[in-house]
């Protein structure tokens, strides 16, 4: 990973100010909600969450990271939670910037595998299962496919992946970030992951690789 200057992000983010935050669960699970950050003096600012309801699982101490596009890749801002405020606001510490290897997390693949996804209420509930059986865009960091149901960019979605591994189904979150319809009754989506488990990413991004290896053999 390579490092970036702290005071370079700071003025970056001070008029590129909507961000993902990601924090990490106690069981390994990654979770990433909208924020707006203001700057309050270098290395410290402030995250408004888009929902202030997700303030209560911060807390005083843990590290979280900011992630945004700088110079067209995809860095990250590791920082450390000094104040809570209960009205959505995160305090925050600059500690590190880094940019991520693009070749692991965002390496994609075209790849056909059942998929089951289901519109996620705001209590986290779904009613209505749909399947999808065409060839999908798959990488650690998000997926696109095709419906046969309308999509709408911002829907909340729930997933099950069934990875062609030979292990059980991954069960995971995204957000629609992009929906381009093709006829009156399919839909091109693209989302990225907000809540899967770091284990079951790492099983996608090692499947892309297998798919790169397999390709560098000449094989199918």
């Amino acid at each position: 990973m390579k490092s970036i200057p702290i005071g370079e992000v700071i003025n970056f983010l001070e008029t590129h100010k909507n961000v993902d935050l990601e924090r990490q669960s106690g069981s390994g699970a990654t979770h990433a909600m909208k924020a707006e950050i203001k700057i309050i003096e270098s290395p410290y600012l402030a995250a408004v969450l888009s929902s202030r309801r997700d303030v209560k699982d911060f807390k005083i101490g843990d590290s979280c990271l900011i992630a945004f596009k700088f110079e067209g890749v995809i860095c990250y801002l590791n920082v450390q939670i000094k104040l809570v405020l209960e009205d959505g606001v995160v305090v925050l510490e600059a500690k590190r910037a880094f940019r991520r290897p693009q070749e692991r997390g965002n390496f994609r693949i075209d790849v056909e595998m059942p998929v089951k996804f289901w519109f996620r209420s705001k209590g986290g509930q779904h009613d209505t299962f749909f399947s999808v059986s065409r060839e999908v865009n798959i990488s650690g960091g998000g997926l696109q496919f095709t419906a046969d149901v309308p999509i709408e960019k911002d829907d909340n979605l729930g997933l099950e992946l069934g990875l062609p591994d030979g292990r059980p189904a991954v069960r995971c979150a995204g957000h629609v970030v992009r929906v381009i319809p093709l006829t009156k009754k399919h839909y091109s989506a693209a989302l990225y992951f907000t809540n899967i488990s770091a284990e079951d990413r790492e099983r996608i991004v090692a499947l892309g690789f297998a798919q790169q290896r397999k390709k560098l053999r000449g094989e199918k």
